[in-house]
């Protein structure tokens, strides 16, 4: 998966040319979490109680990618 994920954010940003991306996944998906932290995605902050799993709530995630930082780091 790693690989297909490079792909699509170099398509992002050399192709559609859009200066950053964004992911969300909630707090308990610490899988997830890992991979978008590895790709170059920077956590820029948590939404409490905002997703409804499992008759409970749980804090959303936010993370950005930069272009910029993309290009970098690449």
């Amino acid at each position: 998966y790693f690989s297909i994920n490079k792909w699509m954010i170099n398509h992002c940003f050399q192709q559609l040319n859009l200066n950053s991306i964004f992911a969300v996944t909630s707090e308990d998906h610490a899988v997830v979490r890992l991979t978008i932290e590895r790709i170059g995605f920077k956590k820029v902050g948590k939404l409490r109680s905002t997703l409804f799993k499992d008759g409970k709530y749980l804090n959303s995630i936010y993370y950005d990618l930069l272009k910029s930082d993309w290009l970098k780091n690449k």
